[in-house]
């Protein structure tokens, strides 16, 4: 019956809409591709300026608990011609493992996405081999300006274990290519990055040491640099302590340190540390005088208490930096970027959870606190609050399982009129130095899906509300939208 079911109802409607271009729906927003377009300082990849997952390549995971051959199938359409496609294979064989993923997306909205993504995986029950080759070409429009970016990335990394993994081999090869542009010709240019990484692990009892070298090529234009350093250094783990030792050798003959010390005790652990890095240097083509060191002194909880009826999850840092360098202004159309010399920071998310027997209740809290406009920590968020519920039942003797979802995010954030988006810095500016003025808005989410084996079929709701969302002002536009979503997994 219910196969019959499924060839007479499910099969059509997915031909049916793979077919249709576009459905009967407003903008897409924001909250959908946020992991393609992420903006905050902490996301950004090393000795670049672009997020981390515009080179990375997005959800390469598979089921660990799995021996068989897995294959799975996402699909989205949204208005606009938006689209988003990922597809994932793993065969198995008797002594090694095989596994590819892809992704498509394409987005033809108000800042047009197109991205392309291959991975491939190769496992032994010693060694891994992995390579992944990403293409993103997103065009970020702002009311005054827009950037335009051409990338490629390919990303090499493989790992061998000796002797019951007490030696560690690794190593790793990244090579980043970006052609962009924006219309007042400010940042128009091509940038060519390598970005090898090497090293070993030697584990004795409690003690590890760690050996990592790390070399980094860039071009930009007709101009090249070059930096390169040695981070050695050890691990003493016991089953309460840990602590961590590391130094930093650079090219230019100077040395960086790093140290922590992890209190572990159930449910809390409590991380302090102590360090100092130097700032990538691609920073230098926007800036005259920027080749100081950060110095950062602070600490880190975790803390995860769980039961039958109720999770509780916090984690957050708080830490005070102290750079060796003079305030650096950058002007430019009334954009004033500060460094402070001195700053307060602090971060943190705070979950709570009570689950019944068919939904549960969630709430999640984040926060984002800089006590100046450093431009590496600075970002027009202070709160963020996440609650909802999500319900789940059986129908036709368990053969159909419902899912639901309702969920809304107020964002408390700083007053917009006293910030600027970028395009070619990728990052909020302040504009006025002056009182913080803060204000908010409200999101709300809906969604309902139904699964039958392992296929699944998702309807989701939007900014029902329609109201204005901060994050979305330079990049997606600010209302209601419908999202269909289909997922397909088999194995065998």
């Amino acid at each position: 019956m219910l196969k019959e079911i499924f060839n007479k109802i499910f099969i059509p409607l997915i031909i049916f809409l793979l077919i249709c271009n576009t459905l009967y729906s407003q903008e897409l927003g924001i909250d959908t591709y946020s992991k393609y377009l992420t903006f905050s300082p902490q996301e950004k990849e090393v000795y670049t300026i672009y997020p981390a997952n515009w080179i990375n390549f997005v959800g390469n995971g598979f089921p660990k608990d799995s021996d068989s051959t897995y294959t799975f199938l996402k699909w989205v359409q949204a208005d606009y011609a938006s689209s988003e496609v990922l597809v994932k294979y793993r065969p198995i064989t008797k002594d090694k493992k095989l596994m590819f993923a892809s992704e498509w997306i394409n987005y033809k909205g108000a800042s047009p996405i197109s991205r392309f993504g291959f991975w491939g995986k190769l496992e032994t029950d010693r060694s891994v081999l992995n390579y992944s080759r990403v293409n993103f070409h997103p065009n970020i429009q702002v009311l005054t300006n827009y950037a335009e970016y051409d990338l490629t990335t390919h990303n090499l990394s493989f790992g061998h274990n000796y002797g019951n993994d007490h030696l560690n081999l690794f190593g790793s090869l990244k090579v980043i290519d970006v052609n962009k542009k924006n219309i007042d010709s400010t940042l128009i240019g091509h940038h060519f990055y390598t970005i090898s990484k090497f090293g070993n692990s030697l584990s004795l009892g409690h003690l590890k040491f760690n050996v990592l070298g790390e070399n980094v090529d860039y071009w930009y234009n007709n101009e090249y640099e070059y930096l390169w350093n040695i981070k050695y250094g050890f691990t003493i783990d016991f089953k309460r302590i840990m602590t961590n030792v590391h130094a930093n050798y650079y090219s230019n003959n100077k040395i960086y340190t790093q140290m922590n010390v992890a209190f572990k005790s159930r449910p809390i652990k409590i991380n302090l540390f102590y360090q100092t890095k130097k700032t990538p240097f691609e920073l230098n083509k926007y800036f005259s005088d920027i080749s100081f060191v950060d110095k950062m002194i602070g600490g880190k909880a975790d803390l995860n208490i769980s039961n039958r009826v109720f999770d509780i999850k916090y984690t957050g840092s708080i830490y005070s930096q102290l750079n060796n360098s003079n305030s650096i202004f950058y002007q430019n159309d009334s954009l004033i970027l500060t460094k402070e010399k001195k700053g307060l920071y602090s971060n943190g998310k705070l979950f709570a959870s009570i689950n019944f027997n068919y939904f549960k209740i969630f709430s999640q809290l984040n926060y984002n606190y800089a006590s100046n406009f450093n431009y590496n920590f600075f970002h027009p968020d202070l709160l963020n609050l996440h609650s909802g519920m999500i319900s789940k039942f059986k129908l036709f003797d368990g053969n159909l399982l419902v899912d639901s979802k309702v969920e809304g995010m107020y964002q408390y954030h700083k007053n917009l009129n006293e910030v600027k988006f970028n395009s070619a810095l990728l990052r909020y500016i302040p504009i006025y130095q002056s009182p913080d003025l803060y204000t908010g808005d409200w999101t709300i989410n809906a969604s309902i899906s139904g699964t039958i084996q392992t296929f699944t079929l998702e309807l989701q709701m939007r900014n029902i509300l329609n109201s204005y969302i901060y994050s979305a002002q330079n990049v997606y536009p600010n209302q209601r939208f419908t999202q269909v979503t289909v997922y397909w997994s088999w194995m065998k």
